[in-house]
Parts: structure tokens; sequence; C-alpha cells
């Protein structure tokens, strides 16, 4: 499973919107959609990770989707 599909799962959990988690987080509407439709390419900043994490209550670098040292998404699908 990818990030955006992890990140769309919270947020359907969630009851929020895509423009409810960019406001919460700090991130842009681009760079939550482009999240969302997993067109970010396979690696995305420490700073866009932690607002994520932050924003949802949850841990990507504990789920084993994102390595702490480079930032690349790891798919389990």
């Amino acid at each position: 499973m990818q990030l955006g599909d992890r990140i769309q799962r919270k947020l359907d959990e969630l009851g929020w919107s895509a423009v409810t988690l960019a406001e919460r987080s700090g991130l842009s509407r681009a760079t939550v959609y482009a999240l969302l439709g997993n067109t970010r390419g396979k690696r995305i900043s420490l700073e866009t990770a932690t607002k994520l994490k932050e924003a949802l209550g949850a841990n990507f670098f504990e789920d084993g989707c994102l390595q702490k040292d480079t930032g690349e998404l790891i798919s389990n699908a």
C-alpha cells in the first residue's frame, strides 16, 4: 500500500477531506492532492512527513512506510 492510500484511509477514519488535511497540516492543497494521488514520486521531505504525522496522529515511520534515513517510501503492496 502506498502512502497516499494510507493517508486516504486515515482521512476516511477521521471524516476529513483533503482540504481539511491541508488546513490542519500546513501543507498546500496541491501537495496533499499529489500525496493522495501517489504522484509525489518515491520520496517526501522529512518536513512533509512530520506535518502529516502531527495532523493525522499517525506515525508513518513506525508502520514501515517511510525510511527515516532516506525519506524513501516503501511500498507494502
